[in-house]
C-alpha cells in the first residue's frame, strides 16, 4: 500500500535556481607607453628667448631714463642685446637646433659691473675760504685745478637757482661731481661717468656729514679732530 501511495502522490517541489546574469568580460587596460615624446621645435625656444631679449632692451631704456645706469652701461648693454638677437636670428636660418650657442650667460651682469662708476676719492672744501678741508680715498687732483672748477660750479649753481649737484668729465675718462652744502662743498672723483641716481645718492651722505659735524664746522678755524665722514662708506 505504501508503495502504491508513493506511486500516485504528486512529486515534491524543488526550489527554483535562477540563472546568473552574464558578467561582462574584463577589458584589459593598456600599459602606459614608455616611448619618448617628440622633441620641441627649437624655433619655439629661440623665439621665446628673442622676446626676453626685447623685454630686457625695453627695460634698459627705462633704467637709463630713471638714472639707474650711466651712458657707458647703456651703450654696451644695448650692443650686447642687439648682437645676441642678430646671432640667434642668423642661426635660425642656417642651424636652428644650435641657436643656444648665441646666448652668453651672465654677460649682461658682467657689463653692468664693468661700466658701473666707482668712487675713487673725495675732497671737501670750505665754502667761505674756498680751501680744502679734508681728502678721502685716492683723490689725486691738484687743488690749483679744483679751485677754478669749484668757482665755476658755484657760479653755475647760482644761475640754476640753487642746484646742489653738478658733474663734468676730466682727463683719462674720469669724472668729478660737486655737491654743495651749507658749510662745505664735496668734490667726488669717479673712474667713469656716474649714473644720475649715483649723483643723487652722494648728496645724502654729504648733508649728513654737515649735520653730524655742525658744531665743529662752525668753529674758526675748523678742527678735524673727532669728525665723522659718512662718505668713506662709498669707497669700499
Amino acid at each position: 500500500m505504501n508503495w502504491l501511495q508513493r506511486l500516485f502522490s504528486p512529486p515534491e517541489k524543488q526550489p527554483l535556481i535562477k540563472d546568473k546574469a552574464p558578467q561582462p568580460a574584463a577589458v584589459p587596460v593598456p600599459a602606459a607607453s614608455s616611448a619618448p615624446s617628440s622633441p620641441a621645435d627649437p624655433r619655439e625656444g629661440a623665439e621665446s628667448h628673442l622676446r626676453e631679449v626685447q623685454t630686457k632692451t625695453n627695460k634698459l631704456a627705462e633704467d637709463f631714463a630713471r638714472g639707474e645706469i650711466n651712458r657707458d652701461t647703456f651703450v654696451h648693454l644695448y650692443e650686447h642685446y642687439q648682437q645676441q638677437r642678430q646671432d640667434i636670428e642668423r642661426l635660425l636660418d642656417i642651424s636652428p637646433e644650435n641657436w643656444r650657442e648665441a646666448v652668453s650667460q651672465g654677460k649682461s651682469i658682467a657689463i653692468r659691473r664693468e661700466h658701473f662708476a666707482k668712487a675713487l676719492g673725495f675732497s671737501i672744501y670750505e665754502n667761505v675760504s674756498g680751501m680744502p678741508l679734508a681728502t678721502l680715498g685716492k683723490f689725486d687732483l691738484d687743488s690749483a685745478l679744483m679751485v677754478p672748477m669749484l668757482s665755476s660750479y658755484r657760479e653755475a649753481a647760482r644761475e640754476m637757482f640753487g642746484s646742489r649737484i653738478r658733474s663734468t668729465q676730466i682727463e683719462n675718462g674720469r669724472w668729478v661731481c660737486f655737491v654743495s652744502g651749507q658749510f662745505t662743498t664735496l668734490i667726488a672723483l669717479y673712474n667713469t661717468e656716474p649714473a644720475a641716481r649715483q649723483l643723487q645718492q652722494m648728496e645724502e651722505p654729504h648733508l649728513f656729514f654737515e649735520r653730524a659735524n655742525k658744531p665743529r664746522l662752525q668753529q674758526s678755524p675748523i678742527n678735524l679732530d673727532g669728525m665723522v665722514f659718512p662718505h668713506e662708506y662709498y669707497l669700499q
